[in-house]
């Protein structure tokens, strides 16, 4: 209690930034190109997001490649509407959260990024969304790994894979299994209508996308230096 109410005497206020617009406007195009060039895919899926979530849609998003590129892409519009623990590694977290955010905001869109690992450190709260009827819709990309790890040991480390591949289960069946909703498409690009239609029902959706291991941020090289191999 101390320390929260010395914290707040030195907090005077909403900060306000110095920076001009101009060198923001520069600092988004050159962050945009980058996810452009070396996150097709990835940027593919921000833009459904962004075309069918509203703006007011809370994003909860969790440790996998389309999360990672969606944190420096995603177009956020309202405040507290993107729930983030960065590169911090804590899978898991994001659905948990998730179903946290849609019990506290009733009658808002929440979505979650998952990855088939992280996912499965937490799927047991699928039973949670079931029985409050949380209307949450987590997308599951599968690509059978831990990716970010996978590829660091298919490039930095030559081809050294260790326990960073495994079986998932059918994500959709298990869904269904706990009495949520279970969808499953066949790319991300026809992620949209699915998305659409689970926003338009009541309680929790899976949907399940496949996703090639791809690299995230952290692993892109610094301009003028080579991709690894």
């Amino acid at each position: 209690r101390q320390a929260l109410k010395a914290s707040q005497a030195e907090l005077r206020g909403p900060g306000r930034g110095s920076w001009p617009a101009q060198e923001l406007t520069a600092i988004r195009t050159s962050v945009q190109r980058l996810c452009e060039k070396h996150a097709a895919l990835q940027m593919e899926v921000v833009r459904v997001l962004r075309r069918e979530l509203a703006q007011d849609a809370i994003v909860v998003s969790g440790i996998t490649n389309v999360a990672y590129w969606a944190n420096l892409a995603f177009p956020v519009l309202r405040p507290r509407t993107w729930v983030t623990t960065s590169y911090a590694a804590s899978l898991g977290y994001e659905l948990p959260a998730a179903v946290g955010a849609s019990i506290g905001n009733p009658g808002r869109q929440v979505v979650v990024l998952c990855g088939d690992g992280g996912f499965m450190y937490g799927v047991g709260e699928l039973a949670t969304a079931a029985q409050e009827e949380a209307s949450v819709v987590a997308i599951v990309f599968r690509d059978n790994a831990f990716g970010a790890s996978l590829y660091e040991q298919l490039t930095r480390l030559q081809g050294r894979v260790a326990g960073t591949r495994f079986r998932n289960p059918d994500f959709a069946m298990l869904a269904r299994a706990f009495g949520v909703q279970g969808v499953k498409v066949d790319s991300p690009s026809t992620l949209g209508d699915a998305l659409r239609a689970a926003l338009g029902r009541r309680g929790p959706t899976v949907i399940e996308v496949p996703m090639p291991t791809l690299a995230a941020p952290f692993q892109v090289p610094p301009p003028g230096s080579e991709d690894p191999q």
